[in-house]
């Protein structure tokens, strides 16, 4: 199939400056974004039609973003999918955007995330619960382990020090994701993602609400506190930046899924 953004590539070259894709004029053209509005999917589904609407053109958002160092930092491998961190501007627009490529996952780990996001499935699909969780075991688990540096949480040596009764985690909602599908979920909801093999997604995320969130091993009982970057040590930092190869291994994926 080739590289679809080849011509832009072609044209910073020629100019010899990093000039901007149509999705990065697109999305500096938006509005600030209120996260905590009741029509936040309304508002944020668009935004993920037009960045997936046309693969040349996010293709050319991909390669910008690899050649922007401070998006490219934040590229990361973990135990359920990598990441490129496409596009952020958390303290202006209130938006940062991420291209998820999943692994093949059939644990469940039931978690929240710090901010609220609204997510698209490209390609592949995946089953998605949601749960409610007692407050007593979301106040047992301040202070446990950091899941976050780790490529994959569930490493023992990597292992949380804390071990609470599942009994407080009850699924609410089960769901098949399927490409195309758009959704959203707010900081305070806790779900997992699994059966995730070959889904490919792209995620727009809001600012951070919370310095830290649960996540639970339901097999083991074990609670982790998912931190940000800001309280990552440089060896972690390492533990989980996505190298240049499996940067190229990922793009020429992704082309060849005819989403680039």
């Amino acid at each position: 199939m080739g590289s679809p953004a080849l011509p832009w590539i072609i044209n910073i070259a020629l100019k010899g400056v990093l000039v901007a894709p149509r999705l990065v004029n697109y999305l500096e053209s938006l509005p600030p974004i209120d996260w905590s509005a009741p029509t936040i999917l309304e508002t944020t589904a668009p935004i993920l039609e037009e960045l997936s609407a046309s693969p040349s053109d996010l293709g050319e958002l991909v390669d910008w973003s690899s050649l922007e160092p401070g998006l490219r930092r934040q590229y990361e491998c973990h135990a359920q999918f990598d990441r490129f961190v496409l596009y952020d501007d958390l303290e202006g627009t209130g938006i940062r955007v991420r291209m998820h490529v999943w692994h093949d996952n059939t644990f469940d780990l039931p978690h929240q995330h710090r901010y609220a996001f609204t997510s698209k499935i490209l390609t592949g699909g995946y089953e998605h619960v949601l749960y409610s969780i007692d407050e007593e075991l979301l106040e047992a688990s301040i202070g446990s382990s950091d899941a976050r540096p780790y490529q994959d949480p569930l490493q023992s040596e990597h292992s949380p020090d804390v071990a609470l009764s599942t009994a407080g985690v009850s699924p609410q909602f089960r769901t098949r994701h399927q490409e195309g599908d758009i959704y959203f979920l707010g900081p305070d909801m806790v779900h997992s993602s699994s059966y995730t093999g070959g889904a490919v997604s792209l995620f727009v995320r809001g600012p951070a609400v919370r310095e830290n969130a649960f996540e639970m091993e339901l097999d083991s009982g074990k609670a982790f506190r998912r931190h940000g970057q800001a309280s990552e040590s440089v060896a972690q930092r390492e533990d989980v930046i996505m190298t240049e190869e499996a940067y190229v291994e990922h793009r020429a994926y992704l082309v060849r899924l005819g989403l680039l």
